[in-house]
């Protein structure tokens, strides 16, 4: 059955608001005009950037003539939309809340990373040590590394649930030779990364160095995907400047074509990828 969230609940109900608007022909400026607030408002709302509360759904629904039974239906989803959960009252920011709930209701994952493990697949010690380097002029306090740390332990808990996605990551061999902490950091993670690939719904590859130039090396991503379809799929890519989400379907189909091109073309199959794990982790015994 497919799960869902609060996130998952508020961008399904933006996409069936959207698609009402523009059933009845009328423009966002039009529907803030109509109903005393701003466009900003309503444009937010469709996009899954604010929060609608059902007297706000109730207002649109009657506004498009919406049938009793769905205009229920909507402001029950508004309803639903509101609750908090777990990454929602933890400390973290709103984009990175909002990447969790997908993650959470997702059915299947696809990853890609250049530069380090995937968070999913991470050990204690190596997001320590990552979190301790990624801020080199205003290191985070001990107390708020340790935050982080429970954030992403809790997450990787979709992998040992009774329903877990399936999770296909694509990794550059630079991010297994990269010291990120001391060797034992490295050793520990690296065993991870080769204990997962036990797991029947955990594909792990590795992009060798000898690949060359390759569409990854432009930075990090994830498609993640959704089993009903009420949610879009959605590309989240990673980076500096900040995270950005992607779920039109031409984005999407880009992204998810350079996946399978990294995971089918580029990068070693699993069987040799989990020995190339297995030399790289006794290299940082020696």
């Amino acid at each position: 059955m497919p799960r869902s969230t609060p996130t998952t609940r508020q961008r399904e109900l933006a996409e069936r608001l959207r698609e009402l608007r523009t059933a009845v022909g009328l423009t966002v400026d039009a529907v803030a005009e109509a109903l005393l607030v701003s466009a900003s408002k309503i444009s937010r709302i469709e996009t899954a950037s604010r929060r609608a509360s059902p007297r706000d759904v109730r207002d649109l629904c009657l506004l498009y003539r919406v049938p009793t039974d769905e205009r229920d239906r909507l402001m029950a989803l508004a309803a639903q939309a509101l609750e908090t959960t777990w990454y929602q009252d933890a400390d973290i920011d709103a984009v990175y809340g909002t990447f969790i709930g997908l993650e959470e209701a997702a059915s299947a994952i696809d990853t890609f990373q250049n530069l380090i493990a995937p968070g999913l697949l991470q050990t204690p010690e190596y997001a320590r040590a990552l979190l301790n380097g990624l801020r080199p002029r205003g290191r985070l306090s001990a107390d708020r590394i340790e935050e982080y740390l429970a954030v992403r332990v809790r997450r990787q808990g979709i992998l040992t649930r009774s329903d877990p996605p399936s999770l296909h990551a694509v990794l550059d061999e630079g991010a297994l030779t990269r010291p990120i902490g001391d060797a034992t950091v490295m050793t520990g993670q690296i065993d991870r990364l080769i204990e997962s690939t036990d797991l029947p719904h955990v594909t792990v590859q590795v992009v060798p160095v000898g690949a060359g130039s390759h569409p990854g090396l432009d930075g990090r991503f994830s498609v993640l995907h959704f089993a009903d379809q009420v949610v879009r799929d959605t590309v989240y890519i990673e980076g500096l400047l900040g995270e950005l989400f992607l779920d039109k379907e031409s984005d999407v189909d880009r992204y998810q074509e350079i996946f399978r091109f990294l995971a089918d073309d580029v990068a070693l199959d699993p069987t040799r990828s989990r020995a190339l794990l297995v030399d790289i982790r006794n290299s940082w015994r020696r």
